[in-house]
């Protein structure tokens, strides 16, 4: 069962190698990245393609720098995903409040590379997690057919 991971973002249009690069990571640990549009009215309530793309994911990512515009389309499609008890990581520079309730990792403006290798890791064990959940649901369906299988050959 492949791994969905809706990417939320605001960023500058100089800085959407960030966006394509968590993407790119996603897609290369064998999930599949979903990267929200910004077409619709963030005043408005959340689009019904915007919640399903969501309600597809396993996991959703925000993705937030002080030089971004979209915050309010971040904020509605986190909170959505809050709604639909979505896991998420949120992505942001270090000026950027972040709730507690949230999983951050800090852009290290200095140091690329580190915030792309702590960024890879999280993403690889987030898939890993859902792949092993998926593993471990199969093997407890088995199990029970086994079970079932075995007590209607014992009647």
């Amino acid at each position: 069962m492949a791994v969905h991971i809706f990417i939320s973002h605001s960023v500058a249009p100089k800085e959407l190698a960030i966006v394509n690069t968590v993407a790119e990571i996603a897609a290369s640990k064998g999930g599949i990245p979903i990267i929200s549009h910004r077409n619709w009215n963030p005043t408005a309530t959340l689009p019904s393609y915007i919640a399903s793309q969501i309600d597809l994911s396993n996991y959703v990512i925000g993705i937030v720098t002080r030089n971004g515009h979209q915050r309010d389309w971040v904020n509605a499609e986190i909170a959505y995903s809050k709604k639909a008890n979505k896991p998420v990581l949120l992505i942001a520079d270090a000026n950027i409040r972040i709730s507690p309730q949230y999983k951050a990792i800090r852009i290290n403006r200095t140091a690329p590379l580190k915030t792309i290798s702590t960024v890879s890791a999280e993403i690889q064990r987030l898939i890993s997690d859902e792949k092993t959940k998926n593993l471990v649901g199969g093997l407890v369906i088995g199990g029970l057919v086994l079970l079932l299988l075995t007590s209607l050959k014992g009647e």
